[in-house]
């Protein structure tokens, strides 16, 4: 290996591995971009009590308003959690 002056190196090798290094990163990054938009599906929200509630009433504000925001469609659930149907 030959070495200049100041101790470098003449080599072509650093800067071929550098590139090499670079390309395969470059390729490996490509099906990262294609990914269509986060989310796919419709984002849901899932309230626990009572349709037609104070808190049902609030979840559907949020809900259009993320709508809104996002851009995305935000569905709101009303699941009764409390007591477990048997």
């Amino acid at each position: 290996m030959k070495a200049t002056r100041d101790g470098r190196s003449t080599t072509f090798a650093p800067m071929l591995a550098k590139c090499l290094c670079a390309g395969l990163a470059a390729l490996l990054s490509q099906p990262l971009l294609a990914q269509s938009g986060y989310p796919a599906k419709p984002i849901r929200i899932v309230s626990p009590f009572a349709a037609g509630g104070t808190n049902d009433y609030l979840a559907r504000m949020v809900g259009r308003v993320l709508t809104d925001a996002w851009g995305r469609a935000v569905v709101i659930e009303n699941r009764r959690t409390w007591p477990p149907s048997s």
